[in-house]
């Protein structure tokens, strides 16, 4: 997780959310950990309930439903009081493709220290473009894109998967949110793409709270500032304006129903 260290056992009086997402939650490397959404949310959690929070950030560039769903058969929801899915209309045929992961986006181990990743995984990248002459070398996040598809097939399953995670989480966690992340195309001249409108239905013949932070990221477009990185990823000010989703819909009620076995 891209999160602080938590205990694998909920202590007595611990409030704790697991975030399911993609890299528009993970952040990437362009991201401080102490600006992400995550975080931001478990320090607000824990003044406003005074007691303990924990926030654990599941996520990884172009992760779908899929992905979602076997990290959850794999490990779990670490006895959490809500599970919160962040997803974007483009996650519904995102799904994996069990290709072997390319170690500059996904790595696959702890590197040795600062600079031996930055001689071995960065050096290389840039080099080219210093060597060329003193041209401005434009800051890349490594982050892999999402496969964005319409195809039906990728589509169906991805939706069958989405469904499943959800009901799997329901069966476990007292509480479960779906948050809908729009692309930046999305407030364009073709509007919201099909997927946005599929992922909100599945959710709700699920009886998924659903939340949209439409409305919010228009508001800070129509003002000037933009939230967003690229098409889909978001710099700070939209890791902000998704803490505050998160916070509007964690801080008020708890959640005390028994949760069926």
């Amino acid at each position: 997780m891209r999160s602080a260290n938590f205990a694998a056992e909920k202590p007595a009086g611990e409030f704790r959310v697991m975030v399911f997402g993609d890299s528009v939650l993970n952040g990437g490397n362009l991201t401080d950990h102490g600006k992400l959404a995550t975080t931001l949310v478990a320090d607000r959690l824990a003044a406003a309930k005074g007691r303990p929070v924990a926030v654990g950030n599941i996520s990884a560039g172009s992760w779908g439903p899929g992905n979602w769903l076997a990290y959850a058969r794999e490990f779990g929801f670490f006895d959490a009081d809500v599970v919160l899915l962040l997803i974007s209309s483009h996650d519904i045929g995102d799904n994996p493709t069990f290709a072997p992961l390319d170690p500059n986006t996904h790595p696959q181990k702890q590197p040795l220290s600062a600079l031996a990743e930055g001689i071995g995984r960065y050096l290389p990248r840039y080099l080219p473009a210093w060597a060329s002459g003193p041209t401005k070398v434009a800051v890349v996040d490594p982050m892999a894109q999402p496969i964005v598809t319409n195809d039906d097939q990728a589509v169906a399953q991805g939706g069958e998967d989405l469904r499943t995670f959800l009901d799997l989480a329901r069966s476990q966690v007292p509480r479960v949110l779906v948050v809908q992340f729009p692309d930046h195309t999305e407030f364009g001249a073709g509007g919201l793409q099909p997927g946005y409108e599929l992922v909100k239905s599945i959710a709700q013949e699920s009886g998924v709270e659903v939340i949209s932070v439409f409305p919010e990221m228009k508001a800070a477009l129509d003002r000037g500032a933009n939230p967003y990185r690229d098409n889909i990823h978001i710099n700070d000010l939209g890791q902000a304006i998704l803490a505050d989703a998160f916070f509007d819909a964690l801080a008020g009620r708890e959640v005390t129903r028994k949760v069926d076995n």
